[in-house]
């Protein structure tokens, strides 16, 4: 603390980065109560300013609109009646992030009705004109997994306007990724929008994600088999395509109940059956499989197992527990191995899934041979009618010929 306290006298802005560096008020705080430099540095300082803008990405407006008691109420102990950026910041963690524990939706509404959020220009002030995405992706770096998982299950819902989307994922840089599984690599790290949370919102995710990889990496297009003169249609297709690719061979791969696993010819082969994929260097789609099958896709630095299900509305998230097939025996807490144990230990098989799948294949066999005897039947009846029918003009015709000669 004698440190810190010295640094608040002869170095003030390496202390203000030193605190800017924990980006927790709380801990910030903390150290300010431990002596009396550094509380009159901190009091006196941007450090409040700073870690609003760090953690909300929000300034600090002249037209706040707080009522009397909510201005008590967040200045908690603090006798003075103005609203300034350590009490604005106190409210934020305190008021709101409780009501955003229980709905994204109702928190940043209620952030908007206090003035914290910007409008668009000459717009009506309706929640779809609410410009949230620059506070969710300030979220998105100290939010622990699970409310992660839920702003982006919110942010994936189809009951935002599709510019909401475009602007928040442009907040995403994807420049320098030489690969789309590189750039999904980095995205899922910053925002991780599981097609499992996020549902047919994910569609909208990966299509836009295709977009700004493109964008932003014109000189990789060749890594893809396109360049810098194909149609944005043709090269956003591809990328689009093969991101999709990409997360089902990371299913395939790295699922245990998924038994004999994809090879990286029988993925190439697959994926050139796709006509915006036909492109693609062979070599390049063996390298993809290389690069999933040794390490998968992860939404941490770390592996993390995922058995929960986050969806959103619009209004509010709800995460329940995994679902699975109604035929499998696999216990419901069962988690994925990881891609080390997977390769020492042969995944586990659901022989009760893999019963009815060979249920269903002899079922369809059988319709399959039975639709073909009948077109065989078929066949035959016509012919056998239009045998019947040439006979019978032929006997028509010497008759004919008999009562002549008559």
């Amino acid at each position: 603390m004698q440190m810190l306290a010295a640094l608040a006298s002869h170095e003030p802005a390496l202390l203000g980065e030193i605190l800017l560096l924990y980006g927790d008020p709380r801990t910030v705080g903390a150290l300010a109560s431990t002596c009396t430099e550094l509380k009159r540095f901190v009091a006196s300082s941007d450090v409040w300013r700073s870690l609003l803008k760090l953690r909300w990405a929000i300034d600090l407006p002249s037209n706040i609109a707080f009522s009397k008691h909510e201005m008590q109420h967040a200045a908690r102990h603090d006798s003075s009646s103005s609203m300034d950026a350590a009490k604005l910041l106190r409210w934020l963690e305190l008021d709101v992030k409780s009501v955003m524990s229980r709905s994204f939706h109702r928190a940043f509404q209620c952030m908007a009705d206090h003035g914290l959020l910007s409008m668009p220009s000459n717009a009506e002030v309706y929640w779809e004109t609410t410009q949230w995405e620059a506070t969710a992706r300030a979220l998105l770096d100290w939010l622990p997994m699970n409310e992660k998982r839920r702003l982006a299950a919110f942010v994936c819902s189809e009951k935002h306007p599709k510019a909401c989307l475009r602007r928040f994922l442009r907040l995403f840089s994807l420049k320098g990724c030489q690969t789309p599984v590189e750039a999904l690599r980095l995205l899922l790290l910053q925002f991780p929008f599981l097609p499992i949370d996020a549902g047919s919102g994910a569609d909208r995710v990966i299509s836009q994600f295709a977009y700004n990889w493109v964008a932003d990496n014109p000189e990789s297009l060749g890594n893809i088999g396109m360049n810098a003169s194909s149609a944005l249609s043709d090269s956003h297709d591809a990328v689009y395509s093969l991101t999709y690719s990409i997360i089902m061979l990371n299913t395939d791969l790295h699922n245990p109940a998924i038994w004999p696993k994809i090879s990286a010819d029988e993925y190439a082969a697959s994926c050139h059956l796709c006509a915006s994929l036909k492109h693609v260097p062979a070599v390049q789609l063996h390298q993809i499989h290389e690069d999933i099958r040794t390490s998968p896709l992860q939404i941490t630095p770390m592996q993390s197992e995922v058995n929960t299900i986050v969806r959103s509305d619009g209004q509010a998230e709800v995460e329940v527990g995994a679902q699975y097939s109604i035929y499998s025996n696999l216990a419901h807490g069962a988690r994925a191995q990881s891609a080390r144990s997977q390769r020492e230990k042969r995944p586990e098989i659901d022989w009760t899934v893999a019963y009815y799948n060979l249920l269903d294949m002899g079922r369809a066999g059988r319709a399959s041979l039975s639709r073909t005897f009948e077109d065989a039947l078929t066949l035959v009846s016509r012919s056998r009618a239009a045998l019947i029918g040439t006979l019978i003009a032929l006997v028509a015709v010497h008759a004919a010929r008999f009562l002549l000669h008559e």
